[in-house]
Protein backbone atom coordinates (compact mmCIF):
# COMPACT_ATOMS: atom_id res chain seq x y z
CA UNK A 1 0.00 0.00 0.00
CA UNK A 2 1.39 3.76 -0.88
CA UNK A 3 0.43 6.38 1.95
CA UNK A 4 1.13 10.08 1.64
CA UNK A 5 1.63 11.83 5.30
CA UNK A 6 0.57 15.50 4.82
CA UNK A 7 1.06 18.65 6.82
CA UNK A 8 4.71 17.57 7.55
CA UNK A 9 6.34 20.75 9.07
CA UNK A 10 9.97 19.98 10.27
CA UNK A 11 12.27 17.46 9.96
CA UNK A 12 11.99 15.47 12.94
CA UNK A 13 8.21 14.86 12.34
CA UNK A 14 9.47 14.21 8.51
CA UNK A 15 12.25 11.54 10.14
CA UNK A 16 9.62 9.52 12.59
CA UNK A 17 7.17 9.21 9.91
CA UNK A 18 9.47 8.24 7.19
CA UNK A 19 10.65 5.72 9.86
CA UNK A 20 7.74 4.35 10.59
CA UNK A 21 6.98 3.74 6.63
CA UNK A 22 5.30 6.46 5.18
CA UNK A 23 5.67 5.80 1.22
CA UNK A 24 5.82 9.84 1.09
CA UNK A 25 5.20 12.89 2.64
CA UNK A 26 3.67 16.29 1.50
CA UNK A 27 4.63 19.18 1.65
CA UNK A 28 2.18 22.32 1.63
CA UNK A 29 3.43 25.29 -0.24
CA UNK A 30 -0.14 27.02 0.31
CA UNK A 31 0.23 29.85 2.12
CA UNK A 32 -2.92 30.48 3.50
CA UNK A 33 -2.56 26.74 4.64
CA UNK A 34 -2.00 26.49 8.48
CA UNK A 35 0.40 23.39 7.53
CA UNK A 36 2.09 25.93 5.08
CA UNK A 37 6.28 25.66 4.92
CA UNK A 38 8.53 27.57 3.60
CA UNK A 39 10.94 26.45 1.11
CA UNK A 40 13.78 26.21 3.50
CA UNK A 41 11.83 24.27 6.30
CA UNK A 42 11.09 21.84 3.22
CA UNK A 43 14.93 21.81 2.39
CA UNK A 44 16.06 20.54 6.20
CA UNK A 45 13.18 18.43 5.73
CA UNK A 46 14.27 16.63 2.23
CA UNK A 47 17.81 16.67 4.10
CA UNK A 48 16.38 14.54 7.35
CA UNK A 49 14.41 11.79 5.31
CA UNK A 50 17.59 11.45 2.30
CA UNK A 51 18.57 8.10 4.33
CA UNK A 52 14.79 6.81 3.53
CA UNK A 53 13.15 5.70 0.42
CA UNK A 54 10.19 8.07 0.96
CA UNK A 55 8.63 10.21 -1.95
CA UNK A 56 8.55 13.88 -1.13
CA UNK A 57 5.27 15.57 -2.67
CA UNK A 58 5.02 19.25 -2.63
CA UNK A 59 1.54 20.42 -2.78
CA UNK A 60 0.34 23.90 -4.79
CA UNK A 61 -3.05 25.55 -4.82
CA UNK A 62 -3.24 28.04 -7.54
CA UNK A 63 0.98 28.83 -8.05
CA UNK A 64 2.39 30.54 -11.28
CA UNK A 65 4.36 27.91 -12.86
CA UNK A 66 6.89 30.38 -11.84
CA UNK A 67 6.59 30.02 -8.32
CA UNK A 68 6.48 26.14 -8.44
CA UNK A 69 9.37 25.81 -11.01
CA UNK A 70 11.81 28.06 -8.39
CA UNK A 71 10.49 25.91 -5.18
CA UNK A 72 11.44 22.72 -7.23
CA UNK A 73 14.91 24.22 -7.92
CA UNK A 74 15.10 24.43 -4.14
CA UNK A 75 13.95 21.50 -3.11
CA UNK A 76 14.08 17.84 -3.96
CA UNK A 77 10.66 17.08 -4.75
CA UNK A 78 9.80 13.77 -6.50
CA UNK A 79 5.99 14.55 -7.14
CA UNK A 80 4.09 17.55 -7.64
CA UNK A 81 0.50 17.48 -6.34
CA UNK A 82 -1.91 20.18 -8.11
CA UNK A 83 -5.24 20.99 -5.55
CA UNK A 84 -6.52 24.59 -6.85
CA UNK A 85 -7.68 25.35 -10.06
CA UNK A 86 -5.04 24.68 -12.44
CA UNK A 87 -6.03 24.08 -16.18
CA UNK A 88 -5.47 21.30 -18.43
CA UNK A 89 -3.47 24.03 -20.20
CA UNK A 90 -1.49 24.38 -16.90
CA UNK A 91 -0.78 21.06 -16.37
CA UNK A 92 0.06 20.48 -20.58
CA UNK A 93 2.74 23.78 -19.53
CA UNK A 94 4.27 22.76 -16.26
CA UNK A 95 4.54 19.11 -17.66
CA UNK A 96 6.79 20.72 -20.61
CA UNK A 97 8.85 22.96 -17.79
CA UNK A 98 9.44 19.84 -15.44
CA UNK A 99 8.88 16.85 -17.35
CA UNK A 100 10.71 14.60 -14.74
CA UNK A 101 8.33 15.56 -11.84
CA UNK A 102 4.85 13.28 -12.03
CA UNK A 103 2.22 15.36 -11.14
CA UNK A 104 -1.16 14.69 -9.13
CA UNK A 105 -4.30 16.35 -9.63
CA UNK A 106 -6.16 16.59 -6.93
CA UNK A 107 -10.33 17.14 -7.11
CA UNK A 108 -12.78 18.89 -4.79
CA UNK A 109 -15.98 17.13 -5.60
CA UNK A 110 -19.77 18.31 -4.36
CA UNK A 111 -21.74 15.91 -5.81
CA UNK A 112 -21.47 11.78 -5.86
CA UNK A 113 -20.48 11.57 -9.10
CA UNK A 114 -17.42 12.27 -11.32
CA UNK A 115 -18.38 13.66 -14.54
CA UNK A 116 -16.62 17.26 -13.77
CA UNK A 117 -13.25 15.18 -13.49
CA UNK A 118 -14.14 13.27 -16.88
CA UNK A 119 -14.74 16.28 -18.32
CA UNK A 120 -11.01 17.69 -17.22
CA UNK A 121 -9.63 14.34 -18.28
CA UNK A 122 -11.24 15.00 -21.59
CA UNK A 123 -9.47 18.72 -21.57
CA UNK A 124 -6.51 17.44 -20.93
CA UNK A 125 -6.36 15.03 -23.92
CA UNK A 126 -6.93 17.66 -26.23
CA UNK A 127 -4.19 19.49 -24.43
CA UNK A 128 -1.64 16.55 -24.73
CA UNK A 129 -0.70 15.46 -20.62
CA UNK A 130 -2.97 13.90 -18.44
CA UNK A 131 -2.01 13.88 -14.35
CA UNK A 132 -0.05 10.82 -13.50
CA UNK A 133 -2.20 10.44 -10.42
CA UNK A 134 -5.75 11.34 -9.54
CA UNK A 135 -6.65 12.74 -5.56
CA UNK A 136 -10.40 12.71 -5.15
CA UNK A 137 -11.21 15.02 -2.05
CA UNK A 138 -14.22 16.21 -0.73
CA UNK A 139 -15.20 19.78 -1.40
CA UNK A 140 -14.82 22.56 0.85
CA UNK A 141 -16.23 26.50 0.09
CA UNK A 142 -13.54 27.33 2.72
CA UNK A 143 -10.47 24.97 2.01
CA UNK A 144 -8.54 23.62 -0.91
CA UNK A 145 -8.54 20.50 0.85
CA UNK A 146 -8.43 17.73 3.99
CA UNK A 147 -12.28 18.91 4.91
CA UNK A 148 -12.46 15.50 6.47
CA UNK A 149 -16.53 15.44 5.04
CA UNK A 150 -17.21 12.53 2.39
CA UNK A 151 -20.85 12.63 0.15
CA UNK A 152 -21.91 8.71 0.70
CA UNK A 153 -21.34 6.82 -2.10
CA UNK A 154 -24.36 5.98 -4.83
Amino acid sequence: MWTKICGIRDAETARMVADLGASALGLNFYAPSPRCISVETAGEIAAAVSKNDVVLVGLFVNHSLEDIEATCQDVSLDLLQLHGDETPEFLAELAERLPNLPLIRAFRVREANLESIAAYLSDCDRCGKRPDYLLIDAYSPDAFGGPAKWLPGR
